[in-house]
């Protein structure tokens, strides 16, 4: 039964968790475990499993008397994640960079630069990049404590990419400005690359998360703007 349980977490783990990263259960939304057996068909003990992992992962916070709420997306989490990755994701380049495989490079290019390339492939090639460079630092606590927030990079990668179409062709082109770089051994030329991309991730997420709920996109207000009266 213990096996069968751990199995079943594992399962709603997995459910839970592409839910919250694809945004299906967007950032504030509350859940209840009831709700989540009845949804998944899995019982409550590898559901509340699931859920303590989650939390551990600081994708869910327990609500007492009211249920589950996935974890919010604020001004102040938006500044830590993306400073974390400031610090590590140049400082790899930098300094391992010349480690990458180069065939794995020249792979991801061609996704970055295909038109056709879809948005899902996009996603997880982005991730896997991203997890690639750090992972030449041969650093395990390094390279545990990044993995261990990349379903948070992922969360506000895939809300701005939703949110701003605009603004995954910018990070392709940003990507591909790296690669090249990376290709050639132009080391600082790639972590100058890294640094500007992350810059820009962090005023997209800014602009899309924290600005537009309040005043909405510029956009869409200027597409809905009332037609003005002719005063003759």
């Amino acid at each position: 039964m213990a096996a069968e349980d751990s199995s079943l977490s594992t399962e709603a783990y997995k459910i839970l968790l592409k839910r919250i990263v694809s945004i299906e259960y967007e950032p504030g939304t509350i859940l209840n475990e009831n709700g989540l057996v009845t949804e998944l068909g899995i019982s409550r003990t590898p559901i509340h499993s699931a859920c303590i992992r989650l939390n551990q992962e600081n994708l869910i916070s327990f609500l007492p008397k009211k249920g589950i709420q996935v974890t919010t997306l604020d001004a102040e989490a938006i500044r830590e994640i993306h400073d974390i990755r400031m610090l590590i994701e140049p400082y790899a380049i930098k300094n391992f960079g010349n480690r990458l495989n180069k065939q794995h490079l020249l792979d991801y290019l061609k996704l970055f630069q295909h038109p056709d390339t879809t948005r899902d492939v996009l996603y997880e090639a982005d991730v896997r990049m991203h997890m690639e460079i750090v992972a030449q630092t041969h650093n395990r606590l390094l390279c545990n404590y990044y993995a261990s927030l990349q379903h948070q990079f992922e969360r506000i990668s895939t809300i701005c990419g939703q949110r701003e179409q605009k603004r995954l062709k910018e990070s392709n082109k940003e990507h591909v400005d790296m690669l090249i770089a990376l290709v050639n051994d132009d080391l600082l030329s790639a972590e100058r690359a890294a640094m500007y991309h992350l810059q820009r991730s962090r005023e997209a997420a800014y602009r899309v998360i924290v600005i537009w709920p309040t005043l909405g996109n510029p956009d869409d207000r200027q597409n809905n703007l009332p037609v003005a009266q002719n005063a003759g």
